[in-house]
């Protein structure tokens, strides 16, 4: 389970604010042990916090039609009605499941390195390189972000720590101009600033 909500939330902010900060201003990523997690040689870990996973994507959904009961006339037109009803509920909530929607995966020990993306789901892997990462959708202030991955159903994650690693991914997909510039990262303090400390320490 994820760590109390109020507490969490705040931390989180207020370590992914900084950390935007520190970037901006020419400090580099923080780098974290990995534990037990076997990474490449030259792969360094910048991220590690328990997440929750949600994937876009459609499902297929059956729904089961009723009959109509063999009777008198009138107890058939009534069933007869009442199973047109019934099935006509049944096939539009089956059409609205069926739709493409964001699904829960669950919550997962995430992880974001310089070279991929990486999460513990249903006691197993899985690996997303940055290369197969074709646009990041920040929203900090929301506590997520999404990714459209090449070849893969779109992946929204979000939590206390969302925010971190969402800086983390913005930095290393797009540079510290994106991180600066763009609108969702400005709630997290004055990008001016830090760029001015940047170009004057360069």
């Amino acid at each position: 389970m994820p760590p109390h909500p109020d507490e969490a939330f705040a931390q989180g902010w207020q370590d992914a604010s900084r950390l935007r900060g520190d970037v901006l201003a020419g400090r580099a990523l923080p780098e974290f042990s990995a534990g037990n997690v076997r990474l490449y040689p030259d792969e360094v870990l910048h991220g590690n916090a328990p997440l929750a996973h949600e994937v876009w994507c459609a499902m297929d959904v059956t729904y089961q039609r009723t009959g109509v009961s063999l009777g008198p006339p009138v107890a058939m037109a009534v069933g007869l009605a009442a199973s047109l009803i019934g099935n006509s509920v049944r096939r539009s909530r089956a059409e609205r499941q069926a739709m493409h929607q964001w699904r829960w995966l669950g919550w997962a020990p995430t992880l974001v390195t310089n070279y991929r993306v990486l999460a513990h789901l249903d006691s197993r892997w899985y690996s997303w390189s940055l290369d197969s990462i074709m646009e990041l959708w920040p929203s900090p202030g929301s506590y997520s972000f999404a990714i459209l991955l090449d070849g893969e159903n779109p992946l929204r994650v979000s939590g206390p720590w969302a925010p971190w690693h969402c800086v983390v991914l913005a930095y290393l997909l797009y540079g510290p101009d994106y991180l600066a510039g763009h609108a969702e990262f400005q709630a997290m303090g004055p990008s001016a600033q830090v760029r001015q400390e940047r170009e004057r320490s360069t």
